[in-house]
């Protein structure tokens, strides 16, 4: 035994809701520990990233940029694949037979310091009263939380209201904003030109919201690591936090296994050695799997079923109408350039939520890799000019209702526990896609983009990293069910405060509404 401690308040979780849970917390004048597995980024790779970062980007050189390029292969048929830091996948964790098994699913589970931000594409966007009117909690309740998510996080926002601030409006006041592409602006242009008729069929337009710093140097390396660091990650609020705030520790290294009243129980990662914390309050914020592991454990089952919702996903090429020949040689951001919402009562009640992307390094990639597949790499110095510079991408999310729930199941062996996930038993995801696409190609064409839908990628269930729901809230929990604070009445002294706990998942980005609801639970929380 490595000794216990003791502790008032444990948050367990280092990721967005970890830390807003902790924010809110020490608010209230409680000491925390935050307590976690905290992979980081590979030594030899931080020192490159340094080196690189150390330079103006004007002097980089293609070898230094490529060396922080993952090689991608992309294929008509193949899943979109996972974003990786820099080209380590360290944000992930090592898929292991023994523990997780997955059929037709695409679950993942992190171990990282900062979670899943340390991928995040950075979108932020509140939901609506519609989409939360049957929850426990109302939007009012989470609007102290949606601030102080804003605080920690600092997203951009135009400076005068769009539409989608009409639908939804912003829970913070105006810092900054980002750049559009010249792509990026035509798309706007002409939402604006044809904003009525777009309103008319159910579509509303407007520029992204990101969690994108004041000082973004927009060098496009978004979707393979900033050597910036200007996309939000949980794990450098949490370092810049530790540095001037006493009531707070974060012990990394740590797996937690079980709670158990005031008590914590878990094992050294790098020793195997056990170690326990005794504490007044848990607070919960393992992810949505590593959370349900730690209440399986917790409630000392052999066997456990529950749902797990997710955002059914489809990525969709874009071809522009117009050709933006220098759109390669841009320097911008490579996060989602728009924000598009459409409802459209035949695929869904719930709106669509579209994040529209413009040229990226990737695309060029995708597309030399096709031409090079059937032997038309003569062909390239047409498409570098005539095509590159008219494409680009959306990805679509609907409804976590629409597609049914995943199931997870927990079986202990003597050798350990074993976390099964399987696909709904049926689903109608890609006819609802389908039926989307033929509906609102018109609504494109108005944007001045075709999507080429031959070309959708429809991920399996969890693609996207969007999932939860498997300790609802509920008016009365039943027994798997959390009550407006994350309780489940068989752990009195813990809170689950990540996913885990929404009663569904709207279409929107769920990650701001994760940490707002996490703070409310600290803020209100009884710590007695």
């Amino acid at each position: 035994m490595t000794g216990q401690r003791s502790v008032e308040c444990v948050v367990i979780g280092s990721g967005p809701s970890g830390i807003a849970c902790a924010k809110a917390l020490l608010e209230r004048g409680a000491a925390v520990t935050i307590v976690d597995i905290g992979v980081q980024l590979e030594d030899n790779i931080r020192r490159q990233v340094q080196a690189v970062a150390s330079q103006d980007p004007s002097m980089w050189t293609e070898s230094q940029i490529d060396s922080l390029k993952a090689p991608l292969e992309f294929t008509i048929s193949s899943e979109a694949p996972l974003k990786t830091v820099f080209r380590s996948s360290y944000p992930y964790q090592p898929p292991d037979p023994n523990q997780i098994q997955q059929t037709d699913t695409r679950c993942v589970v992190s171990q990282a310091k900062g979670g899943l931000s340390t991928v995040w594409g950075g979108h932020v966007m509140r939901y609506a009263h519609s989409d939360i009117k049957h929850w426990p909690i109302s939007l009012q309740d989470l609007d102290a939380g949606y601030a102080a998510a804003a605080q920690i996080i600092k997203p951009t926002r135009p400076k005068d209201n769009d539409s989608l601030d009409d639908l939804f409006p912003s829970p913070y006041s105006y810092t900054h904003d980002h750049n559009l592409s010249r792509q990026g602006e035509t798309l706007l242009r002409k939402a604006k030109q044809n904003v009525a008729l777009l309103k008319k069929h159910g579509v509303v337009v407007g520029k992204s919201r990101l969690a994108l710093s004041v000082g973004c140097k927009e060098v496009g390396l978004c979707l393979s690591g900033c050597p910036f660091f200007s996309i939000f990650q949980a794990d450098r609020w949490l370092e810049e936090t530790l540095q001037g705030e006493s009531e707070l520790q974060y012990l990394g290294g740590r797996e937690v296994v079980k709670i158990h009243g005031n008590k914590l129980s878990g094992v050294m990662r790098e020793t195997g050695q056990p170690f326990e914390l005794t504490a007044q309050k848990f607070f919960l914020a393992a992810g949505p799997l590593g959370t349900a592991r730690i209440v399986f454990e917790s409630l000392d089952l052999q066997e456990l079923e529950l749902p797990l919702a997710y955002h059914p996903y489809a990525l969709t090429p874009l071809l522009f109408f117009k050709n933006e020949v220098e759109a390669p040689r841009e320097r911008r951001h490579t996060l989602a350039q728009l924000f598009m919402e459409v409802w459209l009562p035949a695929v869904s009640q719930y709106p669509v939520h579209n994040q529209v992307s413009t040229y990226n390094a990737y695309i060029k990639d995708a597309v030399e890799a096709l031409l090079k597949r059937f032997g038309l790499q003569a062909l390239r110095p047409w498409f570098s000019k005539f095509l590159l510079g008219r494409l680009g991408a959306v990805q679509s999310y609907l409804h976590s209702n629409e597609g049914g729930m995943i199931t997870i199941q927990f079986h202990k062996y003597l050798e350990g526990t074993l976390l099964k996930l399987a696909p709904p038993s049926s689903s109608t995801v890609h006819q609802k896609f389908s039926t989307y696409f033929r509906q609102t190609l018109w609504q494109f064409l108005r944007l001045g983009a075709l999507p080429l839908t031959f070309m959708s990628k429809i991920g399996k269930p969890g693609t996207g990293n969007h999932i939860g729901s498997c300790f609802p809230m509920a008016h009365q929990p039943g027994e798997f069910q959390t009550d407006g604070m994350g309780q489940l009445r068989q752990l009195p002294t813990l809170h689950i405060v990540d996913a885990s706990v929404l009663p569904d998942l709207p279409a929107q980005t769920i990650t701001f509404t994760i940490m707002a609801n996490a703070y409310r639970i600290g803020s209100k929380c009884s710590l007695d």
